[in-house]
């Protein structure tokens, strides 16, 4: 709750910032000759939590270049500002996920004027050498101004949006990876190596019969270190054959796939 209570110092900090800009987060860029540029006007996709609605992307080509993630007002952020920040990085797909954050209360004070009039009626008599005695009416009006304040309870909504931007590029291997599991480790006896978590469709690792669930051991005889190793070995592949050293199951098995 502590976090909502200072959005509403966010809220007036920001003003009309883009906030899919302002907390974005680069994962990767579109300056690489892998990178396949499209004309197509950028799509926006509503997703849920599950890893699988990200995955299936993943598996026709796409990958993350970016992320956005905050907390503002519900239904306060428009759609222009996501396309914008995605036209900035290159994306062509945004997955856009909303939950609700809570809600949080303030009080307003409110002032509203408070004005009283009195009227006083008097009655005077007077006596004049010449005019004798006479009467005198009078009515005089007074008013006096003030306010009242009221405290007024506002009640908002929040809302979590997180955006993941993605690019299409040419897979040089087709495999997204993810680290060993610590079962995974038990298994193998081993702390190096990689999972196989998506196989980009057509890719070279698709023709070569990799699948998901894969696990990466060796590459050309090099021990694949985590997923950091195993990218570091995927960029500077050459053409040609590949040879990959994999476990899957209780079998060790040899794959080569074809690097164009």
């Amino acid at each position: 709750m502590k976090k909502i209570a200072l959005l509403w110092l966010m809220v007036s900090l920001t003003g009309c910032a883009n906030n899919f800009t302002t907390h974005y987060t680069s994962i990767a860029n579109t300056n690489t000759p892998a990178y396949i540029p499209t004309n197509k006007p950028i799509e926006i996709v509503n997703i849920s939590d599950n890893p699988d609605e990200l995955n299936r992307f993943i598996r026709i080509g796409y990958l993350p270049v970016g992320k956005s993630n905050f907390i503002a007002q519900s239904r306060s952020q428009k759609i222009i500002n996501i396309e914008k920040q995605a036209k900035a990085v290159g994306a062509q797909i945004v997955l856009l996920n909303k939950k609700d954050a809570g809600k949080s209360t303030r009080i307003i004070p409110m002032s509203t004027p408070i004005n009283s009039t009195s009227t006083t009626n008097s009655n005077h008599n007077i006596y004049g050498g010449n005019i004798g005695f006479n009467n005198i009416y009078g009515t005089s009006t007074t008013t006096t101004y003030g306010s009242k304040t009221e405290l007024i309870p506002v009640t908002s909504s929040f809302t979590e949006y997180t955006t993941i931007y993605l690019a299409k590029f040419k897979p040089k291997i087709g495999i997204h990876p993810s680290d060993l599991t610590d079962l995974d480790k038990q298994m193998l006896g081993q702390n190096t190596g990689i999972r196989v978590g998506v196989v980009v469709d057509n890719s070279p690792a698709y023709f070569g019969n990799i699948i998901p669930g894969d696990l990466v051991l060796k590459i050309n005889d090099r021990v694949v270190a985590g997923v950091d190793g195993f990218i570091n070995i995927s960029n500077n592949l050459p053409s040609g054959k590949v040879k990959f050293e994999i476990s899957r199951g209780n079998k060790l098995l040899i794959k080569e796939i074809e690097i164009n």
